[in-house]
């Protein structure tokens, strides 16, 4: 439980950094994003899943301010669960190797 929480605030805190990465460099102009356009590739599996979420809802429900905010949630949460499983994953692995070392 306690590397599920662990690799859960990895999740969130590496995208929570590479959203204001990304929203820096689009806020300062088109010259700063094309010094960011490794954040597109580095997200593009999760967005994968979070975009079809997002227009789904768009289309379905209208563009009505709470359902695109649900949407804008729901595709962030697309992208944690999948940095959370990436961190999981990687927690788990160290913990194998240190167990496997160790005996």
């Amino acid at each position: 439980m306690r590397i599920l929480l662990k690799a859960l605030a990895i999740g969130f805190s590496i995208e929570f950094l590479l959203w204001a990465l990304y929203y820096t460099a689009v806020s300062n102009g088109p010259d700063a994003i094309a010094g960011f356009i490794w954040l597109d590739r580095l997200q593009r599996p999760a967005i994968a899943v979070g975009l079809p979420i997002w227009r789904y809802a768009a289309i379905n429900f209208g563009h009505a301010h709470f359902w695109t905010w649900m949407a804008s949630i729901a595709g962030f949460s697309s992208l944690v669960a999948a940095w959370s499983l990436a961190a999981f994953l990687s927690l788990k692995t160290i913990q194998w190797l240190k167990q496997s070392r160790s005996s």
